[in-house]
């Protein structure tokens, strides 16, 4: 899919090129584009000019610095060569006229420069705030990231939302779960679902994981809120879907499990957080909503 296509390309960019060969791989890419656009349909030209035009954004996003502009990292790129290769992106559109992607370039831009959340993670940045901030949906981390979002976090009722929103992308995964756990129980197919949500949210975000070292990059994962009193159904959830996105992503998950704020919970956290499992106990706003 298309989006896939981004993201590679933005992983393979940004946190996978050394900061001394960024302007080169730029420019390599934009002659790779230029080749496919050349020869493409109009349904491909379409796509790789939107390709261009995520691409361009991003440049001039946060992004650049969990890794091309890292502290400490030598040879970090300047914001004079991010801006002359957003440029170099932007004109390789108008080359192109591809008049709907650079005025969407030109909006997102504008949004950019004015987002109250890139201002609040640059303070972060240099020590003014202590307060980072993530995306509260089990979809759109990608484009969040841009301003900074450095988590995202899910629950049943956002899965179920993004289920319905986006039937064509996700009702195939829905029947290709019930295809492949035929006796699995209505609960079970749930979690199961929720784990390809996150792990694709956890696959977005894996190289801001990484490049911080684990200290940021991860998603937050609800188990099932009926289970809130029953401390060992709690951890057997967890220990299960931990095990399952250990090995869909080759290596210990960036994922935090979310539980109640019950006393059932505390035990299924002293289980769980003794084997190195992440958790987050939710936030709740009165003793009656416990």
């Amino acid at each position: 899919p298309m989006n896939q296509r981004w993201l590679e390309l933005r992983e393979e960019l940004f946190f996978r090129t050394a900061p001394a060969g960024f302007a080169a791989a730029c420019h390599s890419l934009r002659r790779r584009l230029g080749a496919q656009y050349a020869s493409g349909s109009a349904a491909a030209r379409a796509e790789t000019a939107a390709l261009v035009a995520d691409l361009c954004l991003d440049t001039q996003s946060y992004l650049p610095r969990w890794h091309l502009q890292c502290p400490g990292q030598d040879g970090a790129v300047t914001d004079a060569t991010l801006a002359a290769e957003a440029a170099a992106f932007r004109s390789l559109l108008g080359e192109w006229g591809a008049a709907v992607e650079l005025a969407r370039v030109a909006a997102e831009e504008a949004l950019l420069q004015r987002s109250n959340f890139l201002r609040l993670t640059r303070k972060a940045d240099a020590g003014r705030l202590a307060t980072r901030w993530g995306y509260d949906y089990a979809d759109g981390i990608a484009p969040a990231m841009r301003r900074g979002a450095l988590l995202v976090t899910t629950n049943p009722p956002l899965v179920n939302m993004i289920r319905k929103e986006q039937p064509a992308r996700w009702e195939p995964v829905r029947e290709e779960l019930r295809r492949d756990h035929p006796g699995a129980d209505r609960d079970r197919l749930a979690a199961l679902f929720a784990m390809r949500v996150v792990l694709e949210n956890c696959r977005v975000l894996r190289p801001v994981y990484e490049a911080s070292g684990g200290r940021y990059g991860y998603v937050n994962l609800q188990v099932n809120p009926h289970l809130a009193c029953d401390a060992a159904a709690m951890a057997r959830d967890i220990e299960w879907l931990h095990g399952l996105l250990r090995e869909r992503l080759g290596g210990t998950p960036n994922v935090v499990f979310k539980v109640p704020g019950t006393k059932a919970a505390l035990d299924t956290v002293r289980r769980v957080t003794a084997q190195g499992i992440g958790v987050t106990i939710t936030l709740g706003f009165s003793v009656d909503q416990h």
